[in-house]
């Protein structure tokens, strides 16, 4: 094994934890890399809370094998569950994979867990070791042959977020990959090193330690290339056939990821990518609002890409046994073998907006959906023959206000709560924001776009009140072109329409007539509510009719069981539309006698 240009070593021996040390402690020094990290600064989770254990693991670890060990019973670089769960889970996903076509029997005996993988997360099953992790990374390799090396000779793979090297050892393990660069945060370079020499002794090695070194180097040459990332810029790349990142873009702040996908696609040759990352995770605003500044790991797919494979909940994501530990991913493979041609593009994603708005979700979207299945689906298409991937792929081939549009109004449907979003949902608004200035569309629908995606997003809270309103201040995000501004906004919102949660759900996105008043001046918001209330009570009881209470509102009459008991229509949202028998609906009061006596 060798350890960069200068350094030579017995290939047989195992790396120490001395020289670990002093490899991490060259890198500590370097300016250069901390120089790299104030232009792109790391997250929360990477700059502190992660780096400390990383380091704390490196300083104390008795060996090499006690580092490995102490890492894999964290969360940094796998899901690891409990004996039971974990048994469970590996049950499950062997039988999952075999109705995928990756039958585990028929491969060599090798690939299985490490041997000097903690044994706190392996299970042996039918004579091999098997871990979670290490079926995540099988199915991947899986992929990469099938959609992308083929027929081909193993291929040289660059690795962005490189971790424990889990996914490097199974590449090599099934064939698919002949050299690796490893890319990654200094410290985390430290555990992927101890683990793949340890892993394989006779690999050939190189760990760059500076700029210079990793001008000179030539990755071909050796089997395990380990570059701290901020050296990435200065490596030659020729010859390298895929990038590959998986489970650590969507760690990162969005100006990170938005660098290294530019990195990627515009100064690396490589043709093919695979990627699995973070998409659709839902986020309560309130309290993961640091969210919107990492919520961009799987949109910055440009149009010289050919889409191999999209699938939103591949096999291992559908594990029951591990789905409170892991974030919902897509899996992305990816080709530029052939170039796309620019001419194409408008109609190819024209066409697919068209089939998209062709589906029952759309052309009914404004009929009741009541007892069927549009109502509450079960079971959503997340590969590339359903909505939600057309959409995606229409928006990345050529973006339109229109594509936008319609997939925010997919998520709409896809999301079962009125208090959590889509993490990306925020992305999407401010393109389309963005999208619509630049097309110029009257300042009347500009207005009403930036109405609708202005959000409170924290400093709620009770300021005043009135007879029939309460009086709220919220901070809000207002987007433009170019950039977002927070400014405090003043909302009256009856009495009647319950929590003050209505800000954190759709409800706060409109001003229901006679309900929600809002205003940048604190004075006009209670003026409105004061006028509002010389007016006719917003609520009231009309009367009751054979086992109905008849309710007047803003906008008509209501019929409520009285087998439902004490609800309040418009916090529990009941009110807002119709659920015969229990809630009947009407425009005037003798409409809701007649539909009363009519079911009686």
């Amino acid at each position: 094994m060798r350890l960069g240009t200068a350094r030579t070593r017995n290939p047989k021996m195992q790396i120490s934890i001395s020289e670990l040390r002093s490899l991490y402690d060259t890198l500590a020094r370097n300016n250069e890399i901390t120089g790299f990290y104030d232009k792109l600064p790391r997250t929360l989770l990477w700059g502190e809370q992660n780096h400390d254990v990383s380091t704390t693991i490196i300083r104390e670890a008795a060996d090499t094998l006690d580092l490995i060990g102490r890492m894999q019973r964290t969360a940094l670089f796998g899901v690891n569950s409990d004996n039971e769960f974990r048994k469970a889970a590996i049950e499950w996903l062997v039988t999952k994979y075999e109705s995928c076509g990756i039958e585990l029997e028929s491969l060599p005996a090798e690939v299985e867990e490490s041997e000097y993988s903690c044994p706190d997360i392996s299970t042996h099953r039918a004579g091999r070791r098997l871990s979670v992790d290490f079926l995540r990374t099988l199915a991947v390799a899986h992929d990469i042959r099938r959609y992308i090396q083929q027929s081909r000779p193993p291929l040289r793979v660059m690795e962005l977020g490189s971790g424990l090297g889990h996914l490097a050892r199974t590449l090599r393990l099934t064939g698919v990959s002949k050299s690796h660069i490893l890319l990654d945060l200094p410290e985390s370079l430290i555990f992927s090193c101890a683990f793949l020499t340890t892993t394989f002794p006779e690999a050939s090695v190189a760990f760059i330690t500076d700029s210079a070194q990793a001008a000179r180097i030539r990755p071909a040459e050796y089997d395990f290339v380990f570059v701290p990332s901020c050296f990435a810029e200065s490596m030659d790349f020729t010859g390298v056939d895929l990038f590959v990142n998986t489970c650590s873009l969507g760690e990162m702040n969005n100006q990170t990821i938005r660098y290294w996908m530019d990195f990627v696609q515009r100064r690396t040759p490589v043709k093919y990518l695979f990627t699995q990352n973070r998409f659709l995770n839902t986020i309560d605003p309130g309290t993961h609002a640091w969210r919107w500044d990492e919520n961009e790991c799987s949109v910055h797919y440009d149009s010289s890409w050919t889409i191999l494979k999209w699938d939103l909940e591949s096999p291992w994501y559908q594990c029951p046994y591990i789905a409170p530990l892991s974030a919902r991913s897509v899996d992305i493979a990816a080709s530029r073998e052939i170039p796309q041609d620019p001419r194409t593009l408008p109609e190819r994603s024209a066409r697919l907006l068209g089939q998209v708005k062709q589906e029952d979700w759309f052309r009914l979207a404004d009929t009741p959906p009541d007892m069927t299945v549009r109502q509450n689906r079960l079971v959503t298409d997340v590969t590339m023959t359903g909505a939600l991937f057309k959409l995606w792929e229409s928006i990345r081939l050529c973006p339109s206000t229109d594509a936008v549009s319609v997939l925010l109004r997919y998520l709409e449907t896809l999301i079962h709560s009125e208090k959590l979003v889509f993490e990306e949902t925020r992305y999407y608004q401010e393109l389309l924001l963005k999208m619509t200035e630049t097309e110029e569309q009257p300042d009347a629908k500009l207005s009403a776009l930036r109405e609708r995606y202005a959000e409170p997003t924290s400093g709620i809270e009770l300021v005043d009140e009135t007879r029939d309103f309460n009086i709220v201040s919220a901070v809000c995000r207002i987007f433009t072109a170019a950039e977002y501004s927070d400014v405090k906004r003043y909302y009256a919102i009856a009495k009647a329409a319950g929590s003050l949660e209505v800000l954190r759900e759709r409800f706060g996105n409109r001003e229901p007539s006679g309900y929600k008043f809002v205003s940048d001046n604190l004075e006009y918001v209670v003026q409105k509510a004061k006028a509002a209330e010389e007016g006719p009570p917003l609520v009231r009881l009309e009367g009751s009719l054979d086992g109905y209470s008849i309710i007047g509102t803003h906008s008509g009459f209501v019929a409520v069981a009285h087998s439902l008991g004490h609800i309040d229509l418009f916090q529990e949202r009941i009110g807002e539309r119709e659920l015969a028998p229990f809630v009947l609906k009407a425009g005037t009061y003798e409409e809701i006698r007649k539909r009363i006596k009519d079911r009686s």
